[in-house]
């Protein structure tokens, strides 16, 4: 990917410095750097171990009042899908509330019960990588009513929003309705920034600052 988008910055005369490294190592490069630092797609790979040292790198190198724009997994859509995804939903949010409140609480039964619930609690099984990529590769969704708050604790001032890839109806019935994926294209361009993109968006972009200090 690299060699490839070196020859076409070359081919249009620009002189871009590219190179691989890790997120939570950006030592090569100095404090207060860019004035934008874009992260589209990049976190929901980053290992939680690893989350905070990435956020304190990547702020490091961006200079005060610089923008920062990150596009992350939704992870109250999961709600929405009606699918493993929402078991695993439930799994990561509300089974430590049960167990806090009473530590003998049988989880693995609760989750047992909740599938029952579900007509496809196995599904989406895809093996497609242009479709669903987390169907494939283990990817962390990120909570966009608390992300304000997460960037908060870099010195990270959220300043919009933006949810895309838009499902009018849950991914088991829109995946395979063509009339329901122009439905939801349309809807994406005209409520991108609306409250019902908390629930039928199932990625959002967030676009802060650093603030000076």
């Amino acid at each position: 990917m690299l060699d490839r988008a070196r020859d076409r910055l070359r081919n249009v005369g620009a002189d871009v410095p590219l190179f691989e490294a890790a997120l939570e190592d950006l030592s090569m490069i100095e404090d207060d750097s860019f004035d934008h630092v874009f992260a589209l797609g990049v976190f929901p790979y980053v290992p939680e171990e690893q989350e905070e040292r990435a956020y304190h790198e990547l702020t490091r190198v961006l200079r005060p009042g610089g923008c920062f724009v990150s596009a992350h997994e939704n992870e109250i859509f999961d709600l929405f899908t009606m699918n493993k995804y929402t078991l695993r939903f439930y799994e990561r949010n509300a089974l430590p509330l049960i167990r806090q409140a009473n530590p003998d609480f049988d989880g693995a039964a609760a989750m047992k019960r909740l599938a029952t619930l579900m007509v496809n609690p196995d599904l989406p099984q895809n093996k497609d990588p242009k479709r669903s990529g987390r169907d494939i590769i283990f990817t962390r969704p990120e909570n966009p009513l608390l992300y304000a708050d997460k960037l908060a604790r870099f010195g990270l001032e959220s300043l919009d929003r933006l949810y895309y890839h838009y499902h009018a109806l849950p991914p088991l019935i829109r995946n395979d309705e063509s009339e329901l994926i122009e439905a939801s294209k349309r809807l994406e361009i005209k409520y991108a920034r609306a409250w019902q993109g908390v629930f039928l968006a199932s990625t959002f972009i967030d676009v802060a600052r650093l603030t000076p200090g």
